[in-house]
């Protein structure tokens, strides 16, 4: 670890760049913090070597989504007070900022031409009861394109299709699929998860969607006839991240208890990543090497053989760390 990392500051949020070979990372520092710049920062690592070859200081807010645009030139984060900031990925500049949403930002995505940003956050109506609302924005200038008050309390995860027709969020025990552009209904994968959707996916072919939830399980849908075809289980606990593979062969799940990787095709179990890291909150894919990322709810991230789980390689806490942008 770099002896210049502060260790009050732990990975919130992780995102990897279309290329596979920058891992984009949010983090949240406590009050203890022993540095100003350290506070809620993200933070731009190398994948092959963990080092940190950007930081941008986003303030004094928890950063609690990430996103890398589809063409990498472009790094977006949500944060804890509701706002959304976009910078250039080249230099650091600010391309834009917006107080997006009443309270914290849950999930952020990108259209898969990059012309499109989804937030998601939550707010509070006229009686202080908790919900949400979900944001288009366009990604180049900041301006809401359409926009979504009706969903429900603690919506956490936002995602387009890789064909850029449909955008999924969760909505109470179901999943709702809207017209990505005007955001008019497009269907439901209903009694998805019993206590809420926490996480969703698409393949990259479009043709599925995988989804996680408080029931413990993991579900894959066809997306053409809004049907399950497969419920995932073994978790003992909430599945709070949910990911495909690169060639939609396989998904990788987590809870806070252990990661687990999926055959598609047959719904069966390959790996569990159990003990290496307590307190799994997110599991990631890269989009273009076997490689399997997983972020821990304290303090760290590692990258292990996506096949096997082999390998296993920390790379958070950074191995150096960069000046923060001004």
């Amino acid at each position: 670890m770099d002896p210049a990392h502060n260790p009050l500051c732990t990975p919130t949020a992780m995102a990897f760049s279309p290329d596979g070979q920058r891992l984009v990372v949010g983090t949240n520092c406590s009050p203890g913090s022993r540095a100003a710049d350290d506070v809620c920062a993200i933070s731009v690592i190398d994948v092959a070597t963990g080092i940190e070859t950007m930081k941008l200081a986003a303030g004094g807010s928890r950063i609690a989504a990430v996103a890398f645009s589809p063409d990498g030139t472009s790094l977006a984060c949500g944060t804890a007070f509701g706002d959304v900031r976009v910078w250039r990925a080249a230099n650091g500049d600010i391309q834009w900022e917006e107080r997006a949403h009443q309270d914290s930002v849950s999930s952020l995505a990108y259209s898969p031409d990059g012309r499109l940003l989804a937030s998601v956050g939550e707010r509070y109506d006229d009686a202080y009861n908790d919900e949400s609302t979900l944001k288009v924005w366009s990604a180049s200038r900041g301006a809401v394109v359409w926009a979504d008050d009706t969903l429900p309390d603690c919506v956490r995860a936002v995602a387009f299709s890789p064909d850029g027709h449909l955008l999924a969020t969760p909505d109470l025990r179901s999943i709702r699929l809207m017209d990505a552009v005007t955001g008019c209904d497009r269907g439901r994968f209903r009694d998805a998860h019993q206590g809420g959707t926490f996480s969703l996916m698409f393949s990259p072919d479009s043709a599925l969607l995988v989804s996680g939830g408080r029931d413990q399980t993991a579900a894959l849908w066809d997306v053409a006839g809004r049907a399950l075809v497969h419920r995932l289980s073994g978790h003992a606990d909430t599945v709070h991240s949910v990911a495909f593979s690169p060639d939609g062969n396989q998904v990788a799940s987590a809870d806070r208890r252990a990661a687990r990787t999926w055959d598609v095709q047959k719904g069966s179990p390959l790996l569990v990543l159990e003990g290496r890291q307590p307190s799994v909150d997110q599991v990631l894919y890269s989009p273009t090497k076997p490689l399997l990322a997983t972020r821990t709810y304290l303090d760290s991230i590692q990258v292990c053989d996506a096949a096997t789980g082999e390998s296993p390689r920390m790379i958070w806490p950074p191995h150096a760390s960069a000046a923060p942008a001004d």
